[in-house]
């Protein structure tokens, strides 16, 4: 499926949204022009969830310019019914005006709306106190002592109740042996029953007590359902920890495990948005982890290469993790990565040499992966327009890890074998550049110009037959 401008809208399924009743329907208009007419029906300070004829969408304040009224729909024509006309007709005086239905106040783009409260916790501290006791016990027991010890604590105890153990939060990071018991009966449990159990167990998990325990295990394992209840569950909850300035890492392997493309906006959004540059590259292993399952990588990367600025660019540190996912591209990225390229070197070339160097390389080895004819020319200008001899080896090195197709690899050389002997650059530099060469042309030609004129030639000839 092609994606367009890039706003998330999930599948609302069990969150902990503050609910908001008999909301009057409104028309969102996001960022990109692109319109939704529905009711509120819930919302959190980062998204709202949306009632449309369709059935539920979040959508992400972030991506709303407005939020107006919607124009009354005419109503529709109908024939009169003779019997209804006979109880009650509209018209008469003695028929008594319907009250106006509550509406509940339009949320407006960029105002917050009031803090979002965690989840209500699925069991009480003494019922997963019980219940820890038994699992416990349960822990070292093995064979038919422990399937039997198992199977009484799957009856007795509430299944919401295991599901709060293997969700407890913990600061430990290895497992605990209650959580990996009570992990076991989660696995247990009929998906349809223990589904809407984790969607709750997510919202109510508060980071600042650590990770949630065996609660992403659960998923991994489990993975979703057709309709993505637990991935918008967890949608909701990496918005509200970025929002936070909060760390989302326990839960990224659940993300990466049922996320889709209705989870990478707000993976590219984290990228530069998420409080420390860990976080951001935990964010970039993720939205690389979904992309490589997508149908369409080229559309939705071509859409957030728009979305980095060149104009106004984002902290270095955190392009160049963006850079490092446009190597998954088959093409129509390499004119962005380019602009990136230049526009980094304009505005950090003098400050940080390092990190430009750094950001210079990630565009070199994506150009080199995406290996499109506009790649190929992409690395040539760069190793022409290099500023520094180690940015310019980054772009060599790159180059070394082509593999060209042999109706490329003439338009290739032709402009690289003219700079084997360029007399401004070093001798390391001109060695390197032509065991690069020897490496993709599968010859051995080194820096001796004549031999690959020659070469050079031949491919020419070649290339016209």
């Amino acid at each position: 499926m092609k994606c367009e401008r890039f706003w998330v809208v999930l599948l609302a399924g069990t969150l902990g949204f503050a609910s908001v009743a008999h909301a009057a329907e409104r028309i969102f208009v996001f960022t990109d022009g692109r319109k939704v007419r529905g009711e509120v029906s819930e919302e959190t300070p980062t998204m709202i969830v949306v009632k449309t004829g369709g059935g539920k969408m979040v959508i992400l304040r972030s991506k709303l310019a407005e939020v107006t009224d919607s124009p009354p729909k005419p109503a529709p024509f109908l024939e009169p019914d003779e019997k209804k006309k006979a109880v009650a007709p509209a018209d008469e005086p003695s028929a008594a005006p319907r009250p106006e239905p509550a509406k509940a106040p339009a949320p407006t783009a960029g105002t917050p709306a009031p803090a979002a409260k965690a989840g209500a916790p699925l069991a009480s501290p003494a019922e997963v106190q019980a219940i820890r006791k038994e699992a416990l016990a349960i822990a070292p027991l093995a064979g038919d002592a422990r399937e039997k010890a198992l199977a009484q604590l799957q009856k007795t105890a509430a299944l919401a109740t295991i599901v709060a153990l293997a969700s407890e939060p913990t600061t430990e990071r290895e497992p605990l042996p209650e959580h990996l018991v009570a992990l076991e009966l989660v696995e247990r449990a009929p998906f349809a029953e223990v589904k809407p159990l984790l969607a709750r167990a997510v919202a109510a998990w508060n980071p600042e007590k650590g990770r949630p325990g065996e609660l992403g295990t659960a998923i991994v394992d489990l993975g979703d359902d057709e309709h993505g209840t637990l991935e918008t569950a967890l949608a909701a909850k990496l918005a509200d920890c970025l929002a936070a300035k909060q760390s989302p890492v326990p839960l990224l392997r659940a993300v990466e495990r049922v996320g889709s493309a209705r989870s990478l906006d707000l993976a590219f959004d984290g990228i530069f948005t998420a409080r420390d540059v860990a976080t951001a590259a935990a964010l970039t292993d993720t939205a690389r982890l979904i992309l490589e399952r997508s149908s369409s990588i080229d559309a939705t990367l071509a859409t957030f290469a728009r979305r980095i600025p060149a104009t106004q660019l984002p902290p270095i540190e955190r392009v160049s993790l963006a850079v490092t996912l446009f190597g998954l591209s088959r093409g129509a990225v390499e004119f962005q990565l380019e602009e990136l390229a230049r526009a980094a070197e304009t505005a950090f070339g003098a400050t940080d040499r390092a990190a430009v160097d750094g950001l210079l390389r990630n565009v070199a080895f994506a150009l080199a992966a995406i290996n499109t004819r506009e790649a190929h020319d992409g690395l040539v200008r760069m190793l022409e327009n290099g500023r520094s001899e180690a940015g310019r080896g980054n772009v060599i090195q790159a180059i070394e890890t082509l593999k060209v197709a042999s109706d490329d690899l003439y338009d290739l050389l032709v402009p690289l074998v003219q700079r084997i002997d360029d007399p401004l650059r070093s001798e390391s530099e001109l060695k390197a550049l032509a065991r690069a060469l020897d490496r993709v042309a599968q010859t051995n030609n080194g820096t001796d110009t004549a031999a690959w004129a020659g070469y050079v030639e031949r491919l020419r000839k070649s290339s016209e037959r």
